[in-house]
């Protein structure tokens, strides 16, 4: 662990040293701020195309009477947010950039705070808060970008924190709340199921809570009169907007399909042999990590959370550049299990911050390119935690 690099709460003498922490984390805070206060006026084509004539079209419904018809693709939830933000500021920009800025500092507290119970450092804490807030990758998607990737990765993490704690009705709620705001929650599910298994958890008590925290983050447009099956049409809608391969996202498939600028095409349909792939993969992955190690740390289920993400996120077709973002937080969080998994964060951050120049400012990238790179950091978390697991085996 960074610890045994960096151990501030192992000296008792250490008050200079820990004030020293304490003012490089203002500052790091300070100067994240002041960063997305510059990028606040950027407007991003996203915004241009869709935010922004959402926002428009809300206002004009009347705000939270919006609710009874669908704007956008969004969930409810979030289109009760923006119904909110509208009877507090005309300004579009600010409205979902706050929001999810917001969000950021939740993120990494959050983060802090899981950290905390497995190491008990308030060093690495600290650390790992201004690590995440000063990476570019989350510094760009909300400030820069408006996107949302904050807030339902917040509300993922926070429910990957209760099942580690084996705080079941807990991760539930957390998981329902993720879902409502976003979709790509859903990456995170194999996993709690996997944890539920290892830990002798009940997974249906997890999907009963969470359905129920999902329904009441729905009530908005169902007392508009929107039925609970409309509601869940809008992300079986959103399942169908893209077929193509791959969204600018570096995955495995970019090797096998033609590409039109960073977007593969779909000339075979692929999809559902992309599908049927990863769930094999996945699947794999868990049995040989159970057979290896079944009774898991914290840390190591956390190595394995970062390993799912990335083989869902390499393997599963119609993957956008954003959809890794809670995956490149926890390849941060990992560095904090071991330091020897920093290079491979590194890497994935680079990779990451290539196809969003590529999307936000249009920079030339090869995917051919950065799908070998992403899938070698993939081959490295995998022999990494096997290795490390064999070796305290013996």
């Amino acid at each position: 662990m960074i610890k045994n690099y960096l151990d501030l709460d192992a000296n008792k003498n250490n008050f200079m040293r820990i004030w020293g922490v304490s003012i490089f984390v203002i500052a790091v805070i300070l100067l994240s701020l002041v960063s997305r206060y510059k990028l606040l006026g950027v407007v991003s084509r996203d915004m241009e195309l869709f935010l922004i004539p959402w926002f428009s079209q809300i206002q004009n419904l009347g705000g939270l009477k919006s609710l009874a018809k669908q704007v956008g693709n969004y969930g409810i939830a979030y289109q009760t947010f923006i119904g909110l933000s509208t009877y507090i500021t005309g300004n579009p920009l600010l409205a979902y950039k706050i929001f999810s800025i917001f969000f950021d500092y939740v993120l990494a507290s959050i983060a802090g705070y899981l950290l905390f119970s497995m190491t008990k450092s308030k060093t690495e804490v600290l650390l790992l808060f201004s690590a995440i807030l000063v990476s570019p990758v989350i510094m760009m998607n909300s400030s820069c970008w408006g996107q949302c990737d904050s807030i339902w990765s917040a509300f993922c993490l926070a429910s990957i924190a209760s099942i580690l704690a084996r705080r079941t009705c807990l991760a539930g709620v957390f998981y329902g709340v993720a879902i409502a705001f976003k979709l790509q929650a859903i990456f995170i599910f194999p996993f709690l199921i996997y944890v539920c298994f290892v830990r002798s958890l009940s997974p249906l008590k997890l999907l009963s809570v969470a359905f129920v925290a999902f329904v009441f983050l729905n009530l908005g447009g169902i007392l508009s009169g929107r039925s609970l099956v409309d509601i869940m049409l809008i992300y079986v809608r959103q399942t169908g907007t893209y077929t193509q391969l791959s969204l600018n996202y570096p995955s495995f498939w970019c090797f096998f399909a033609p590409g039109q600028g960073n977007i593969v095409i779909n000339p075979l349909n692929f999809r559902p042999m992309a599908m049927s792939l990863t769930v094999f993969l996945l699947f794999s992955f868990f049995y040989y990590a159970f057979k290896v190690r079944p009774n898991p740390s914290n840390g190591d289920l956390m190595l394995v959370l970062l390993i799912s993400l990335q083989i869902i996120l390499v393997f599963l077709p119609s993957m956008h550049e954003r959809y890794g973002y809670l995956n490149e937080v926890v390849a941060i969080f990992v560095v904090f299990i071991n330091i020897k998994l920093l290079f491979p964060c590194v890497l994935l951050h680079a990779i990451t911050l290539s196809t969003y120049g590529a999307y936000l400012i249009g920079s030339s990238i090869s995917l051919s390119i950065l799908s070998a790179l992403n899938i070698i950091c993939l081959c490295v978390y995998i022999m990494f935690y096997f290795s490390i697991l064999i070796q305290n085996r013996t």
